[in-house]
């Protein structure tokens, strides 16, 4: 049941708002010509009252009861030169920025944990001139007294890229294939590897063999692993690709770690004796221990040796009279830390009861932010109470209206809101579908009207467009697993999955969810696709034809195969859902097992399967259900 909730205004409801993006972590400025790119005459503004706001770090949690942020936060920043109340050409925003990803130091295990947005590649900042100053970085003292110094911390490299999903369906992609070339070797840049200290290697591979196949992995030209990878069946439903996950320690001083700045990761893939052998690298993750310094322009640190300290002393080495450090523990209140300079090193205590993140920098080589867009004025969390709301994009929307329009003609409450608009408030501007299905669960929860959910335009398994002519216009719920033809699926029954237990969804076991409300799509992909259905769905209600007997028609379409399990699902929702409690409707069954299906040399078909539903459909029915294997393009292997 709905419970009404109170309703906090957004930040963006008033004043004027310009987003910026930041691809990884790191220190950024916004300086006095890409304000001016953005829009906003600098000598016209007070500096002082310059405000910066960021949303969620990485992607959102799935399970409705996670902690969320309730809309943009307001981040610390510092602005060279507003002491004089003036915005002058040499003046400049410096914050500290998470890019869309999300890493974190795990104690427990002694290595880096990196989560890779799924759905986006950059993270989104708001600025905005306010009536009133804004939060700034304040001075934070070095601690007096003598303490225990460090002067090393733990750091890692990361490498993942997507180019191949299997099966075009889920949200897992893998990286370099491994078929006509055998090897591939990524390089880091990561001077200062302590020697005698240890490395720990997470490796994730992937086979496609018809018998054991390997990995060999090598760093700095020194074999540290095999991978061996399962075979997998070689059947029609079989699973498509065996994953293996190793975590490797070694010595650097095995590898020759820190006699070079350059690591070199290589993966040496042997094939199988087998029809078909190919390999992938899905991603690979290091952790080392490194001499405490500022390497090039930047450099974030943490130290795990320094909670065994109440207060530690922090010993930075090449370090000049420009350098500075911030505390970014907490990444929307960063401090400023003092430090003592001597000798390029520079020394600070402070309370390291908690792992403490920190980043070292030049001020004056700070990363430009990009500018992407202004932004209008919008407030989804206090909006009107209705029965429908329609998901859709900007392109899409004036048709979305069209239909809102018509339902609000009948006395049904309607309202539309776009992709975009949802994302700035619920996940800092980054497409993440949670953010839609938070936004969904808000209004629900709030109003307690909500009914229905209508999603207007068609969605993808590609998320960021890596492939040609992707539309993901309103994206779709994909599942965890991407490899199995049996268990990968898109959905978009997510959406209305908005019980406080709700929301993880899990697949392995699979955990079994409720919808609260109505989630229906119309996968158009153009204006012009979107006018057609809106139009028909209008004369569905309008034309003087609309009444007649296919009020009455309810269709139910089964695949066969698997046992004729799609033929007992499809039985059992026309008796226990039409027939049993509501015989005034009239049910018709077409299943691929009662046609012919004259084999081809492609396999099965069955014309009349298709003969008979295309006369069905024409014919019109109130419902038309399939169940069974199919596409957007084609329902059963029959192709019917």
């Amino acid at each position: 049941m709905a419970v009404v909730a109170p309703a906090q205004p957004s930040v963006l409801q008033t004043g004027n708002w310009f987003q910026f993006s930041v691809k990884s972590d790191g220190i950024y400025k916004i300086d006095y010509n890409l304000l001016r790119q953005a829009g906003l005459n600098p000598d016209q503004i007070d500096p002082r009252n310059l405000q910066l706001f960021t949303g969620s770090h990485g992607m959102l949690p799935q399970p409705n009861s996670s902690p969320r942020l309730a809309d943009l936060q307001e981040l610390a920043i510092e602005v060279v030169g507003e002491g004089d109340g003036r915005f002058d050409r040499n003046d400049f925003i410096l914050f500290y920025a998470n890019g869309p990803d999300r890493f974190e130091y795990r104690t427990s295990k002694s290595l880096f944990f990196y989560e890779n947005n799924l759905y986006d590649d950059k993270n989104f900042y708001y600025l905005s001139v306010r009536a009133q100053p804004g939060k700034r970085v304040p001075q934070q003292p070095s601690e007096p007294g003598t303490h225990p110094i460090i002067r090393e911390f733990e750091d890692f490299g990361y490498y993942e890229t997507e180019r191949y999903n299997e099966l075009k369906s889920g949200r897992h992609w893998f990286g370099e294939q491994f078929d006509s070339r055998l090897d591939a070797t990524i390089q880091f840049d990561v001077p200062g590897i302590l020697g005698g200290s240890s490395l720990k290697l997470v490796s994730h591979v992937m086979g496609q063999s018809f018998a054991s196949a390997n990995f060999k992995v090598f760093f700095n030209n020194v074999q540290v692993a095999d991978q061996p990878v399962s075979p997998i069946p070689n059947t029609q439903y079989g699973v498509k690709g065996s994953v293996r996950a190793d975590t490797i320690t070694f010595s650097s001083a095995l590898v020759g770690a820190s006699a070079q700045a350059n690591q070199l990761i290589r993966y040496e893939f042997v094939k199988a004796a087998s029809l078909r052998s190919v390999g992938y690298l899905d991603y690979f993750i290091f952790t080392c221990k490194r001499a405490l310094a500022l390497y090039g322009k930047q450099t974030r640190f943490s130290s795990e040796a320094s909670l065994n300290n109440v207060i530690t002393t922090f010993e930075v080495s090449a370090l000049s009279a420009e350098s500075r450090v911030w505390d970014v523990s907490d990444r929307l209140n960063a401090k400023s830390q003092n430090f003592f300079l001597q000798s390029g090193k520079g020394m600070f205590s402070t309370a390291t009861t908690s792992l403490k993140s920190f980043i070292v920098f030049n001020s004056a080589a700070a990363t430009l932010a990009t500018f992407e867009k202004k932004i209008n004025n919008q407030n989804l969390r206090e909006s009107p109470p209705v029965s429908l709301v329609i998901v859709t994009t900007p392109a899409l929307q004036a048709e979305a209206q069209r239909l809102a329009s018509h339902r609000n003609q009948q006395g049904i409450s309607s309202w539309v809101v776009t992709t975009g608009e949802i994302y700035h408030e619920f996940s800092g501007g980054k497409q993440d579908v949670v953010a839609i299905r938070d936004f969904i669960r808000h209004q629900y929860l709030r109003s307690g009207q909500l009914k229905n959910v209508l999603l207007l335009g068609r969605g993808s398994y590609d998320y960021k467009n890596r492939i040609a002519n992707n539309t993901n216009l309103v994206p779709l719920y994909m599942s965890r697993n991407s490899l199995s033809p049996l268990e990968t699926y898109s959905s978009d029954d997510f959406f209305g999955f908005l019980e406080s237990n709700e929301g993880e969804w899990r697949e392995s076991p699979a955990q079994n969810h409720t919808l609260d409300i109505g989630i229906g799509r119309i996968p158009a992909k153009t204006a012009d696709e979107a006018a057609v259905v809106v139009t028909k769905l209008i004369e569905y209600d309008t034309h003087p034809k609309r009444l007649g007997p296919w009020h009455k028609q309810i269709l139910f379409v089964a695949d066969d195969g698997d046992f004729n399990i799609h033929h007992t699902q499809s039985n059992d929702l026309a008796r226990n859902n039409f027939e049993l409690p509501r015989p005034e409707f009239d049910v018709t069954r077409v299943w691929v097992d009662n046609f012919e299906q004259p084999e081809r040399p492609s396999g099965q078909i069955s014309p009349a399967t298709y003969e008979a539903l295309d006369q069905r459909i024409e014919k019109g029915a109130l419902i038309v259900n399939f169940t069974g294997h199919g596409s957007e393009q084609i329902w059963m292997q029959e192709r019917a």
